[in-house]
């Protein structure tokens, strides 16, 4: 668009303004014939909707003033007061009825037939007054005449709908006050009319203009939207053709967001500021410098194939290319160029518009990532509980061989081994859910040697040959408050990334020690608080860490290890746990020589015997006559669980599913002392089963046994009002710790040693 055109645009808007302050003074009261109809049709919504709130304010001051205006009965006609008080209360209850009818948008009588009932309503109770005290005489006409102000000023409609209904109600005024008074006192019934009349006729010329004004208000507003659309769609395309025209291309390149610059001969020409910023480069260096300079070498043969390709077909479409380049510090940058044929200084060239899409393309990788954590945790939820279930059923088969086996039995202790190797699975199951968050961990008093030695007696088991792990643990460190199966994980993370700095095998040293964190330090781990505080320090001697990524070493998804090696999380869940219980970490290294991490936790000021005890702890009670409901859709686990807890004295029945259970609840003349319900059955399944049981029988106890459950989803079912939580697997003396902890069992006399 050139000037003649922006001229011709500004002509074009300066009438348009013209012609809406033209529209503004005299306002058209006569739209065009096509156009009156719609607008019309929105007149009488804009009508509707504020007909609808002044009939609720009509019919709230005659519900009010009506009753209220008894005062002046008492005062002029006291005989006919509880007469009065009749007519006045029932015009009240009528007005209050239609304002709640009228608050009802689904009623389907409009606002303004319920307005004129409550006019005609009042308008008739007061002409019963009226004649009730003489007729032409009467001072309430003055009543009659604050109706009729209230209905014409009040509604917004036309002045002839008003003029209609308050002559009919005027009409019955007269005829009621002439045919009931035998002495009519035509003076003074002259003079109150001509005072009605008048008023009644100022009121709805009042109306008229009111409703007119209302009419042209809205026109002008309609037309006015309509000039402003007009105005805004002209000044866009104002906007448009000056920036088009008076914008200079060489501005356009200098701000964009993108690297733009000319390749001539394989040469780069005029390049923009952003193209310094993607090379790393001033722009001195860059101008004429061969392009193939700055590409990476597996990409600089696509580059080629591109100019090709454009040399062949300079009319198709612009292709777009990924491309690797190398910058000056190091790194690769990916960009997304895209090359476009043209003419520069009247020798052929290619623009070339350069995208940096490293963070996007990082964004990506990190998705992938992402997806990955999220399915580890989709998995590890998946197989939570049946694993633990097929686990519960070991561990049970294992308690009832235990109990069939004495202490001193030379297969004891193989019993015990296999005790191990089961909650050995049952903590590999919480350690994939903690760490595809699929549940919470939970914080006690933890020893940090022990959580140390727990995790180098497995790695030593899957570590190879060349790698020896060198433990130095000061005694009697303290406590700290942490989640020991995400310390573990800590350790585990580490060691690992220790191997993997050492691949041709090595030493990993860990050690432990008491320190004091003061406040420098502090503030240097951004630790909260200061005092004792417990070192816990890993070393190799690998390959270390550069010292220009040292500071990214704990972002998500960083790594320098290839794709199939690393996921870049496992620093960053070690820093993560460690900041969750209030600790620190720094890491020291250098290229070639290492790397040393120390972490440090605060001690916990909560010595060992002021943890709260684990239900296990407590002593057992003699359970001997407790009858107990097993609800679980597995056999086997029926089957165990029926038989070890009858070996400890308790009647047990037993049902597979809930329906089955609330059936046997139903017909069962004494009801059980508890109920341990599994959660994930067939049909009505155990969340439902537990509310219909809390339903029928508030008092009674339910126990939650179930291989896996989402954090949330318990704490949603015990508030429903179930008594404990067991989680799968458990040995059945968990069961009846939860039995006495939920206090349906009798007060603690013997030891679990008296149980039969």
């Amino acid at each position: 668009m050139d000037k003649h055109d922006a001229e011709k645009l500004r002509t074009m808007v300066h009438d348009t303004l013209t012609g809406t302050l033209r529209a503004l003074e005299t306002p058209s009261l006569l739209p065009r014939p096509e156009d009156r109809e719609s607008l019309v049709k929105g007149f009488q919504k804009h009508i509707d909707a504020l007909l609808r709130v002044r009939v609720n304010v009509i019919l709230i001051i005659g519900g009010t003033l009506m009753p209220l205006f008894g005062i002046l009965d008492a005062l002029l006609f006291p005989s006919f007061f509880e007469k009065f008080m009749v007519y006045r209360i029932f015009a009240a209850i009528l007005c209050w009825g239609l304002y709640l009818c009228n608050r009802q948008r689904c009623w389907p009588l409009p606002s303004f037939v319920l307005g004129t009932v409550a006019f005609y309503a009042i308008g008739l109770c007061i002409i019963a007054m009226i004649v009730d005290t003489g007729g032409t005489r009467t001072p309430y006409y003055a009543g009659l005449n604050l109706v009729f102000l209230s209905y014409c000023v009040v509604l917004p409609v036309s002045v002839k709908k008003l003029a209609i209904h308050s002559l009919l109600l005027y009409a019955g005024y007269v005829g009621a006050a002439l045919g009931f008074d035998a002495h009519p006192a035509l003076n003074t019934f002259v003079a109150h009319n001509l005072f009605i009349l008048s008023t009644l006729s100022i009121i709805l010329i009042a109306a008229h203009i009111d409703h007119r004004h209302r009419w042209r208000d809205y026109v002008l507003r309609h037309e006015l939207a309509e000039t402003q659309a007009k105005l805004e769609l002209y000044s866009k395309k104002l906007e448009s053709s000056v920036e088009e025209t008076e914008t200079k291309y060489r501005h356009l390149v200098e701000n964009a967001n993108d690297a733009i610059f000319i390749c001539q001969e394989g040469r780069v020409r005029f390049p923009n500021p952003r193209t310094q910023t993607l090379l790393g480069l001033p722009l001195k260096e860059i101008e004429d410098r061969l392009l193939m300079e700055f590409v990476a070498d597996d990409d600089q043969d696509a580059l080629v194939e591109l100019f090709e390709e454009l040399e062949l077909h300079p009319q198709a479409a612009p292709p777009l290319r990924t491309l690797r380049l190398q910058h000056p510090s190091g790194r690769t940058l990916w960009v997304d160029m895209n090359v476009v044929p043209m003419e520069w200084q009247q020798r052929p060239a290619l623009l070339c518009i350069a995208r940096d899409v490293t963070d996007k393309r990082q964004m990506e990788q990190e998705l992938v990532q992402i997806q990955k954590l999220e399915a580890i945790g989709t998995l590890a939820g998946g197989i939570a509980h049946d694993f633990n279930n097929i686990l519960q059923m070991i561990h049970g088969f294992l308690q009832i061989l235990a109990r069939r086996t004495s202490a001193d039995h030379p297969d004891h202790m193989l019993l015990d081994k296999l005790f191990q190797t089961v909650n050995r699975g049952a903590n590999l199951t919480r350690q994939l859910l903690i760490y595809g968050r699929k549940t919470d961990g939970k914080v006690a008093s933890v020893d940090v040697n022990a959580a140390v030695v727990r995790v180098c007696e497995m790695l030593e088991r899957v570590l190879p040959k060349t790698y020896r792990l060198n433990l130095r643990l000061e005694s009697h460190l303290g406590r700290v408050l942490a989640d020991a199966n995400q310390l573990e994980q800590v350790v585990m993370n580490l060691v690992m990334n220790a191997r993997d700095a050492m691949p041709d095998g090595g030493t990993i040293t860990i050690e432990t020690r008491q320190a004091t964190v003061d406040e420098v330090m502090a503030q240097k781990l951004g630790m909260l608080r200061t005092g004792p505080a417990i070192q816990l320090s890993i070393a190799d001697l690998g390959l270390g860490i550069p010292r220009a990524i040292q500071e990214r070493i704990y972002e998500p998804f960083f790594t320098t290890k290839g794709p199939d090696k690393g996921t870049g999380l496992g620093l960053a869940i070690v820093y993560s746990v460690i900041k969750r219980f209030g600790g620190g970490i720094t890491c020291e290294s250098e290229s070639g020589k290492g790397t040393r991490f120390d972490l440090y936790f605060p001690i916990s000021s909560i010595a060992t015997g002021d943890v709260m005890p684990d239900v296990e702890a407590l002593p057992l009670v003699n359970l001997a006559g407790l009858r107990i409901l097993l609800v679980d859709d597995e056999p086997h686990l029926l089957e165990i669980g029926q038989n070890l807890l009858e070996s400890y004295g308790l009647e047990v029945a037993t049902a597979s599913n809930g329906e089955s259970a609330l059936e046997l609840l139903e017909i069962m003349e004494q009801k059980p002392a508890g109920v341990i319900l599994d959660l994930n059955m067939p049909g009505m399944g155990g969340a439902r089963c537990l509310t219909e049981i809390l339903r029928r029988y508030p008092n009674l106890p339910v126990i939650i046994a179930t291989g896996y459950l989402d954090p949330h989803k318990r704490e949603e079912l015990l508030a429903k009002g179930a008594a404990d939580f067991v989680e799968k697997p458990f040995r059945f003396e968990r069961i009846l710790q939860s039995l006495q902890r939920t206090r349906i069992c009798p007060p603690p006399s013997h030891g679990l040693a008296d149980v039969t």
